[in-house]
């Protein structure tokens, strides 16, 4: 897969950040495309709340346009907040929440959430 400049700039964005929300530490892309997702940039860190546990973090493409695919983000989301605590199902880290990056005028929000770490992210991908 050939990765757009676009999509590079924002995957660094992402990995040059110490902390988000000052929760998850040392964002680390799961491959050299970001998991390989068309709309999502998928990352692994680690989860300062929960005694430096590893989550995935999976963050909306922040320029998606097509509606479909940013209800389906959101849709993920609630549906894993929904089957909290059942058996076999990743459990939801975090809510659905915005990390803002300020590029001087310029915010850029990343929509995104945290999830159990599911070994090499691949479940994630679509």
């Amino acid at each position: 897969m050939t990765v757009d400049a676009n999509r590079l700039k924002f995957l660094s964005i992402i990995e040059g950040q110490g902390r988000i929300d000052n929760r998850f530490s040392n964002p680390r892309r799961l491959d050299s495309n970001g998991g390989g997702g068309t709309f999502s940039l998928l990352f692994e860190a680690e989860d300062e709340q929960r005694a430096n546990s590893k989550v995935a973090l999976k963050f909306l493409y922040p320029f998606e346009r097509d509606p479909y695919r940013r209800e389906c983000f959101d849709r993920e989301s609630e549906v894993l907040t929904k089957l909290t605590g059942q058996k076999d199902i990743i459990q939801l880290i975090a809510a659905k929440s915005e990390y803002i990056y300020s590029v001087g005028p310029l915010d850029i929000p990343f929509s995104y959430y945290a999830v159990e770490n599911g070994g090499n992210g691949s479940w994630l991908t679509y």
